[in-house]
């Protein structure tokens, strides 16, 4: 992957990270991904010498504090929320409206799956995250019909995507990853190189932007991505090699 930046170049790299499966191992429930120290070290090391962005499906408000590294930027929601390091912006149309009608499909989902063991159901006040990796396989079905059978009539006003062992419900009109990724480049490194590291399918959307622009970095392969990952363990590699430290 490396072999795409000139030794010259790579002080005039901007880092897009995402944090589940990107910086962190999936994991059986969200707040048990936390930021391993080393990690942790690395990306305050390497904000010394390029701007970091962390983009997540998180909210703003816990993707800060699971992070808790001042002088980068963060983005939440896929993009809906930013933080430009001094305040936040919410970025999208009608939001209050459609806060209040996936307050209505969550409570809904929650009744619906509440008997089934393992099942997650993630309110993140813009968006909503249903998480079934604890799920046993015989109760899949039931989990994936209830879910269908909630939302399908709310896909006019709301983005509905799947992705590993988790479903995410998005309204639609707001700002997604690429949306979140194009903003904060041309802001504050237009001049930079932007180089976006993610692993799921809401990641897409920055790698899509990025086309011809910077390099996109799939953790596991995504045609969409100009280069791929084998696994999450190789983020650290990578992240060293950027910062001219050894393996």
């Amino acid at each position: 992957i490396l072999d795409c930046f000139e030794e010259a170049s790579m002080d005039n790299v901007f880092l897009f990270l995402d944090y589940d499966g990107t910086l962190t191992p999936i994991v059986e429930s969200p707040e048990k991904a936390l930021l391993p120290q080393e990690m942790k070290s690395l990306i305050v090391d390497l904000r010394k010498t390029v701007p970091i962005a962390i983009i997540s499906g998180r909210s703003l408000k816990n993707i800060r504090e699971i992070v808790n590294i001042e002088d980068i930027y963060y983005a939440g929601n896929h993009g809906t929320e930013i933080w430009d390091g001094s305040k936040v912006i919410e970025m999208g149309d009608q939001l209050s409206e459609s806060k209040e009608v996936l307050g209505k499909i969550i409570a809904e989902l929650r009744t619906a799956l509440s008997p089934i063991s393992g099942v997650i159901v993630e309110d993140k006040g813009i968006t909503a995250s249903i998480h079934f990796r604890m799920v046993a396989q015989r109760d899949l079905c039931r989990v994936f019909d209830s879910f269908w059978s909630i939302t399908d009539s709310y896909k006019g006003l709301f983005r509905i995507t799947s992705g590993k062992k988790v479903f995410e419900i998005r309204p639609r009109g707001i700002w997604n990853k690429g949306d979140a990724v194009t903003w904060i480049w041309n802001m504050f490194g237009s001049g930079r190189m932007p180089v976006y590291i993610g692993d799921d399918i809401t990641d897409e959307d920055a790698y899509k932007v990025l086309k011809g622009k910077g390099v996109s970095i799939s953790v596991g392969v995504n045609d969409k991505a100009d280069y791929h990952l084998k696994s999450q363990a190789e983020v650290r590699k990578l992240l060293l090699k950027f910062s001219g430290s050894p393996s």
